[in-house]
């Protein structure tokens, strides 16, 4: 195993590591960003069921905005695990 370890990663401070280390971060990130998107979507449901337009339109932008950094998160986790690949 620590064979394996050393090829895939030859030493501890190079472009490997920070890769991993960005990839990581990214789906931590995008793990809470789901979890805070998912609270929203509960409120816009609430919103709907009691009949609150104003409401239900602050959520709405709310969860219009996080799209584009949600987008993003999950371009660049693509991007990583694709250069992860290769």
């Amino acid at each position: 195993m620590k064979e394996l370890l050393k090829i895939a990663l030859p030493n501890w401070i190079g472009k490997e590591i920070l890769t991993l280390t960005n990839l990581s971060v990214f789906l931590i990130l995008r793990t809470f960003l789901s979890i805070y998107i998912a609270g929203i979507s509960g409120k816009i449901v609430k919103c709907i069921i009691d009949l609150d337009y104003a409401s239900f339109m602050k959520n709405l932008s709310k969860l219009v905005l996080l799209a584009i950094p949600g987008s993003f998160i999950n371009s660049y986790i693509e991007f990583l695990r694709k250069k992860i690949s290769c």
